[in-house]
């Protein structure tokens, strides 16, 4: 269980690029066109995939940020962009669910 990329992930050992770059930020529009996909194909609610993986990315990248040893600023910026992408996911859930 050590091993595995996603536990890793999820406790922040995974450097802070990968978890910024590649897991966010290509995983995130390769999750979210499938997502909109599947909510095209099968009639689902958009969101029901991506949601959860932006939440479960937001948390691994904001404890690799602060296992993060390199220059400060990166650390703070990356975690100033997770709040804003809370935030987004915040408004998204509020349009989507009618609130």
């Amino acid at each position: 269980m050590k091993n595995n990329f996603l536990v890793r992930f999820w406790r922040g050992d995974i450097k802070l690029w990968i978890s910024y770059w590649i897991c966010g930020v290509l995983f995130q529009y390769a999750i979210g066109m499938s997502d909109f996909y599947i909510a095209i194909k099968f009639n689902t609610p958009v969101g029901i995939i991506i949601f959860p993986f932006v939440i479960f990315w937001c948390l691994g990248t904001w404890r690799a940020a602060q296992k993060y040893t390199g220059r400060p600023l990166w650390a703070t910026l990356t975690k100033f962009t997770i709040l804003i992408n809370a935030l987004l996911i915040i408004f998204a859930l509020i349009v989507t669910l009618g609130l």
